[in-house]
């Protein structure tokens, strides 16, 4: 069955969980694989790592990009036929600005210890539109991403008393129509992402004309079904109907006359290793829903938002995106003909083909493994310091057909960046931590020695600020 391709394919790469990455390193994945897998579109996600005027408070230890390596990869995007669209989150996830005492006063809830949330207020539309302003002057492009999503703390604080009266859902869609009008105005394509209003469809008649919402499922349905534990998918309004996969998501949105980007996931992150059968399963289910919900006549078809965020201090190498990445390309190119086979053939072409192998071995893993929460596998829970219950544990032959793979991808490829992501797992592994119960903890040496490995790896393709937080962040660093 050969449908039609989606024409918009775009890449979303998480900078501000502490990693990011070196003018070297951009420039690499928008020559050498974004321009010849045919993406069309790049976005940074930002929380505090852009260089805005007067912030210095808030971004000087991040090494964050200026307006002036915005503009120069601008530039290079524009060479290569992509567009570089400015991400910017100025409702949630807003924890790195809110810790300081100068801002506070933003906060839905300011008395929290850790405030995530702006409150929904004019003033605090216009400090968005600050924000945003000095982002896009950068970007010669006519779209710009606010963000948005889990605005964790709303309706419980300085907006509690309107949302009570007139619905959360109101409230929140008058604020990103206050945040998102001035640029619809302007001709700007506007995307936010979509987990608030999915559950409040109605509230999307207050948004203006020129919104993209961006549908994000990060977990297959077939990953969904191998969870074993019910704590795994709490029952909330985000997950709700998660496991009907993409078109249950994208369906109500699009018969609103709305153009929604379906944002499916690398799903590398809080894994160490990759987890491919997932991401390819994610992707595929994006894409067919894509084009299988088809937009009403007159209407402009969504596009397809690839993501990678960076949870947990981004331990993940960069190599690991490259094959979920050549997965989204054929699978929009073809929905519902594309074979894993074919993505394989490009993602060689870009890391080699030992590389790929190793890549592959290490994305196997979580299939050999028992499965225990959503974004995340059993090992890259263990390196985080996530204790497992009785419940959790593998197999003792499930954890020997592990151990062969780990020691393979070390075997072959010590020193690249798969095999530093081998030795992170040994770590985890290896009788070391919680696998095997009758042994002790991690010894000190070896701990060192991976936060050694850690560190000559992440200068490599990253930019110091951040990177000694992400070094405190697992729980096994702490110990």
């Amino acid at each position: 069955m050969t449908t039609a391709p989606i024409t918009r394919r775009g890449y979303m790469l998480d900078i501000s969980r502490d990693r990011v990455p070196t003018s070297k390193t951009l420039r690499w994945l928008v020559t050498e694989v974004l321009a010849p897998l045919g993406y069309t579109q790049l976005e940074l996600y930002m929380e505090h790592t852009f260089a805005h005027a007067g912030h210095d408070d808030v971004w000087g230890k991040a090494s964050p990009l200026n307006a002036q390596e915005m503009r120069e990869l601008d530039d290079l995007c524009a060479e290569h036929g992509i567009d570089l669209v400015p991400n910017q989150n100025v409702v949630g996830h807003m924890e790195r600005w809110l810790q300081h005492d100068r801002l506070r006063h933003r906060a839905e809830r300011p008395d929290l210890e850790e405030p995530t949330t702006l409150a929904p207020t004019p003033e605090n539309a216009a400090f968005a539109q600050e924000l945003l302003e000095g982002l896009t002057a950068t970007c010669r492009t006519q779209a710009v991403n606010i963000g948005g999503d889990e605005p964790w703390e709303l309706g419980t604080g300085v907006s509690q008393e309107d949302c009570e009266q007139r619905g959360l859902g109101t409230v929140y869609a008058e604020h990103l129509a206050r945040i998102a009008a001035p640029w619809c105005d302007r001709g700007y394509r506007v995307q936010m992402w979509a987990d608030v209003l999915e559950h409040h469809p109605d509230n999307a008649a207050l948004l203006p004309d020129g919104i993209e919402p961006i549908v994000w499922i990060y977990e297959s349905p077939t990953m969904l079904k191998r969870v074993r534990d019910p704590r795994a998918i709490p029952d909330s309004e985000v997950n709700r109907g998660l496991a009907d996969g993409f078109a249950r998501r994208l369906t109500p949105l699009i018969a609103r006359g709305m153009a929604p980007w379906a944002a499916p996931g690398t799903g590398a992150w809080n894994s160490v290793a990759g987890r491919t059968a997932n991401a390819w399963e994610n992707i595929a289910d994006a894409a067919r829903a894509l084009v299988d919900c088809a937009p009403p006549a007159g209407c402009e078809r969504g596009g397809l938002l690839l993501t990678h965020w960076g949870d947990h201090g981004s331990w993940e190498p960069y190599v690991l995106q490259v094959v979920p990445l050549a997965y989204a390309s054929v699978l929009a190119r073809d929905p519902h003909g594309a074979t894993q086979a074919q993505a394989h053939e490009l993602a060689a072409r870009i890391i080699g083909d030992a590389e790929l192998k190793s890549v592959l071995d290490l994305g196997s893993l979580d299939t050999l493994l028992p499965l225990t929460a959503l974004n995340a596998t059993l090992l890259g829970h263990v390196f985080l310091g996530i204790e497992l219950t009785e419940h959790d544990r593998p197999r003792a032959d499930q954890t020997a057909a592990a151990r062969k793979v780990i020691e393979r991808v070390r075997a072959r490829h010590a020193g690249a960046e798969s095999g530093h992501a081998a030795d992170l797992l040994q770590v985890a592994d290896l009788a070391d931590l919680c696998l095997d119960a009758a042994t002790g903890p991690v010894p000190q040496s070896r701990i060192r020695q991976v936060l050694e490995g850690q560190r000559r790896a992440w200068s490599r393709t990253s930019r110091p600020g951040g990177l000694d937080d992400a070094l405190q962040r697992p729980a096994l660093m702490r110990r």
